[in-house]
């Protein structure tokens, strides 16, 4: 089984009523196939923005992995992202107190977790690709997300930070 990535992925969704508003997908990557680095990946007003560390980083990290996650199926046309790369992307994970990370006039913020449980997934689709998923899940109850100094509207229903989080391709059958 070998390592695609290792880090953290803390995220949120806001919605109003029952549609999807915005995104935001933290990543503090620290060993991958691409390299270590950090990313903040946004979706609102139908413009997908990934403010990077590494433009090959953040465009690996949108094809392979935030483009195929459950959060948005069909809502999102990712093949217009708008990549910025630079080096002040912030992403601090605290599994004691939530999230902080900023890039490009956006703020997240997710507040502390309600619980913190161990999650192994052993066949996570992405596309047409299964990866096996381990990491700490911790759910939160608060976030928001701020553009350029304004709070974008929503509640959000699925806030969550992803520590200790290793994406790999499963075994081979019979290993």
């Amino acid at each position: 089984m070998s390592v695609r990535l290792a880090g953290a992925n803390p995220a949120v969704v806001l919605f109003d009523g029952d549609r999807p508003v915005a995104l935001a997908s933290a990543w503090r990557v620290d060993w991958s196939e691409r390299g270590a680095g950090r990313a903040l990946v946004t979706w609102y007003q139908e413009k997908v923005s990934v403010f990077c560390t590494s433009r090959e980083l953040g465009q690996w990290l949108v094809e392979d992995f935030v483009r195929h996650f459950p959060d948005l199926p069909g809502v999102v046309r990712w093949e217009a992202a708008e990549y910025v790369v630079d080096d002040d992307v912030q992403v601090v994970v605290d599994l004691e107190r939530g999230l902080s990370a900023r890039g490009g006039g956006v703020v997240v913020e997710i507040g502390p977790p309600v619980a913190r449980r161990a999650v192994v997934i052993p066949e996570f689709a992405l596309g047409p690709v299964t990866n096996r998923l381990q990491l700490v899940y911790a759910p939160s109850e608060t976030a928001s997300i701020t553009v350029d100094g304004v709070r974008l509207g929503g509640e959000p229903r699925h806030a969550f930070l992803a520590e200790a989080e290793v994406w790999s391709h499963p075994a081979p059958a019979g290993a």
